[in-house]
């Protein structure tokens, strides 16, 4: 077995204008259903994750102040993992990212993924959501930031994010 790597990967960080928005003192919180695992952070950010019993598909919607951010047929967000296998690059494809619980905080949330590879070892990955506000030239933005945190087996070099975005859902 390598060396269990942990890596830090920022990719996105989504923000929507919001005249008057004022910052609520509520705590980021999950709601999990049958197939759905909904994250409602502090700024009025709402995280939609499919998955279908523990199997997560990926992020199908984000809301800011109720408008969507992506297309409702848009194909799901996900991770997908790139490692360094003898001097070569080769993408990890995972038989499921399994969800093991979240952990709650006031500013953040972190969605916590177990990862089985086809030769049978496991992953983890903690998908984790932290809601942002910027002001750019007086007018205020809210969002969200989303980052990975690996931890594996494999020497992971790369982190490609599929997703496609619309502001009102278009």
């Amino acid at each position: 077995m390598g060396k269990v790597m942990r890596i830090l990967i920022l990719l996105s960080l989504f923000l929507l204008w919001s005249q008057g928005y004022q910052a609520e003192e509520l705590k980021s919180s999950v709601i999990e259903e049958k197939d759905l695992i909904k994250i409602n952070l502090k700024n009025s950010t709402v995280i939609h994750i499919k998955k279908a019993e523990n199997r997560v598909k990926g992020i199908t919607q984000i809301y800011v102040k109720n408008i969507p951010l992506r297309p409702d047929d848009a194909v799901p967000i996900r991770p997908l993992l790139n490692v360094l296998q003898d001097k070569a690059i080769k993408r990890i494809i995972y038989k499921g990212m399994n969800y093991l619980g979240h952990l709650e905080q006031e500013d953040k949330v972190t969605i916590v993924l177990g990862l089985s590879n086809e030769d049978g070892s496991k992953d983890t990955l903690n998908w984790i959501f932290t809601p942002k506000m910027i002001s750019i030239n007086g007018r205020d933005y809210i969002g969200v930031q989303y980052n990975f945190e690996i931890v594996s087996s494999e020497k992971v070099i790369q982190v490609d994010d599929v997703s496609s975005w619309g502001i009102g859902g278009r």
